[in-house]
């Protein structure tokens, strides 16, 4: 697809609606995986308490899964209320 047709649908608010909705159900997704992966990371910080366990890998792994879904999550809320006021804003302007 050409540039200038992108910017034609994307000039289009419904498309821009559908093409955000899909974004964000993508994204939606995608933090559920991680959160999914949390148990486990939050299981393997358990797994760490075994003195047999070897601690230095497993435990990396588990704080970076824990950080990367808290900022997921961070990120989607700031997502979902900006994307609130950009709607509040295109019902201003249509008024």
């Amino acid at each position: 697809m050409s540039e200038r047709s992108v910017r034609r649908r994307m000039a289009n608010a419904d498309f821009r609606a559908r093409v955000h909705q899909a974004q964000t159900d993508v994204f939606g997704q995608a933090i559920a995986t991680l959160t999914g992966a949390s148990v486990t990371a939050a299981s393997t910080l358990l797994g760490l308490l075994d003195p047999s366990a070897p601690p230095s890998v497993r435990l990396g792994a588990a704080r970076a899964v824990l950080d990367f879904t808290g900022r997921l999550r961070e990120e989607h809320v700031i997502e979902e209320r900006l994307s609130a006021v950009e709607q509040a804003l295109d019902l201003r302007k249509e008024d």
